[in-house]
C-alpha cells in the first residue's frame, strides 16, 4: 500500500490492517473516539428516517442509514464496552464502569458486571465449552466441534436468515437485560427501554423507530455478531500441545486482514488502468463494508488483544500489532498468525473446528 499517496495511508491502515513501514503511533483520544461513534449512531438513525419520509427511490438511503447504524452499535458493543470491562477504555475505572453499564442497558447485552466477569475466562481460556463465544454459537446456531467445514458453513449461512436464531438471540438479549438476576442493569435497561417508548408514542413515530431503530440493533446486528464470532478464533489441535499455555494461546487467535496485492506497475496503460479500478471498487464495495459492519474497531487484530489485553494501545492496534510483530513477539514463543480476507478467516475456523471430536 505504500506505493499510494501518504495523505491516504491512515484510510489504508483502518480498511487492511496493516500499517506502513513509518507510521507511528498517534496519541490514543477515547473520549473522541467515543463522540465519533455517537455521532455515527444519531446520523444512521437520522439517515434512515430521512429515507423514510422520502419514500420511492429515497428508500435506497436506509442502506446507509442501516450501515452506519449497525457499525455505530457493533462499536459500542464490541470496542467500547469490551474496553471498559478491561478497565482501559479511557483509563478511568470509574468512567469505564459507568459507560460500560449504561452501553448495556442501550443494546439490551448482558450485565456489564456479568460481562466482566465472563470475559476475564474467556481470556484465561478462549475455547472452553462455556465460554460466551462458543456457547453463543452452539446454542443459537447450531455451531460445534463434530460437524463438517460445509456443515458448519450452512449452519452460518442460515442462521444469518432463520427466525429461530434471530428469535434465540433476542430471547437471550431480553433475559440478560430486562430479566437479569443483576436488579441495577435490569433497572437501566428497564429505563432505556421505558425512555425510548415514551418519546416514541409521544411524537407516534412507531414505523420509524421500528425501522431506523429496532431493524438495525436486532437483526442486523445480530446477523453482524454471528459472522464476527464465526471468525473469532481457531481450534489447534490437542495433540500439538497437550499443556494448554501461551504456545496453545497464541495459535488460536488470527489477525484477519483486508484487501488485494497492489496491480503491478510494469504493464501496458490499458491493463493497468483497469486493474486499478477494479482494485479500487473491491476496496469500496468489499472490504470497507466489511470493515465498517463485521471487523469494527480493533477486531481484525484480535490477536494482539489476546497476547497484551492490558494495553492501552487499542485505538492504534494495527500499528502496536507490527511493532510487537517487528520485536519479535517478546514473551511469547509462536509468531503471529494473520490471513487475508474475512471468509478464508471463517473458513479457517471451521476447518480446525471440524477437526476436533464431539467430546472435546
Amino acid at each position: 500500500m505504500e506505493a499510494l499517496p501518504k495523505v491516504l495511508q491512515p484510510f489504508l491502515t483502518w480498511v487492511v490492517g496493516v500499517p506502513a513501514t513509518d507510521e507511528t503511533l498517534p496519541q490514543p483520544r477515547p473520549r473522541r473516539y467515543l463522540a465519533k461513534v455517537c455521532g455515527l449512531l444519531l446520523l444512521g438513525i437520522s439517515l434512515s428516517c430521512w429515507a423514510l419520509a422520502l419514500q420511492g427511490w429515497g428508500y435506497l438511503w436506509l442502506i446507509v442509514g442501516w450501515s452506519l447504524t449497525v457499525s455505530a452499535s457493533r462499536q459500542l458493543q464490541v470496542v467500547i464496552v469490551h474496553h471498559c470491562a478491561h478497565s482501559n477504555f479511557t483509563g478511568d475505572r470509574l468512567f469505564d464502569q459507568y459507560l460500560g453499564r449504561w452501553i448495556s442497558a442501550l443494546m439490551l447485552i448482558l450485565s456489564f458486571d456479568q460481562y466482566r466477569i465472563r470475559h476475564r475466562k474467556h481470556h484465561q481460556d478462549p475455547l472452553l465449552d462455556d465460554d460466551e463465544t462458543v456457547e453463543a454459537l452452539r446454542l443459537r446456531a447450531g455451531i460445534h466441534p463434530g460437524l463438517s467445514r460445509e456443515a458448519l458453513w450452512r449452519r452460518m449461512i442460515m442462521g444469518l436468515f432463520s427466525p429461530l436464531f434471530h428469535g434465540r438471540f433476542w430471547i437471550d438479549r431480553v433475559r440478560s437485560s430486562l430479566f437479569s438476576s443483576d436488579r441495577a442493569h435490569q433497572l437501566r435497561s428497564g429505563l432505556v427501554v421505558l425512555a425510548q417508548l415514551g418519546l416514541v408514542g409521544f411524537g407516534q413515530w412507531w414505523l420509524a423507530y421500528g425501522v431506523a431503530w429496532l431493524f438495525p440493533v436486532i437483526l442486523l446486528h445480530q446477523m453482524s455478531t454471528l459472522i464476527r464470532q464465526c471468525s473469532e478464533h481457531l481450534h489447534p489441535a490437542p495433540e500439538a500441545d497437550l499443556k494448554k499455555g501461551k504456545r496453545y494461546y497464541a495459535r488460536a487467535t488470527v489477525g484477519i486482514f483486508l484487501g488485494d496485492p497492489l496491480p503491478r506497475a510494469d504493464q501496458p496503460f490499458g491493463s493497468k488502468f483497469w486493474q486499478w479500478c477494479v482494485w479500487w471498487l473491491r476496496l469500496g464495495m468489499i472490504y470497507v463494508p466489511i470493515r465498517l459492519l463485521i471487523l469494527v474497531g480493533d477486531t481484525s487484530c484480535h490477536d494482539y488483544h489476546h497476547r497484551h489485553p492490558g494495553v492501552d494501545q487499542w485505538l492504534n492496534a494495527a500499528i502496536a500489532r507490527q511493532r510487537d510483530v517487528d520485536a519479535h513477539h517478546p514473551g511469547w514463543p509462536v509468531p503471529y498468525q494473520e490471513v487475508y480476507g474475512l471468509w478464508r478467516a471463517i473458513d479457517l475456523s471451521f476447518t480446525s473446528l471440524s477437526l476436533m471430536s464431539v467430546q472435546e
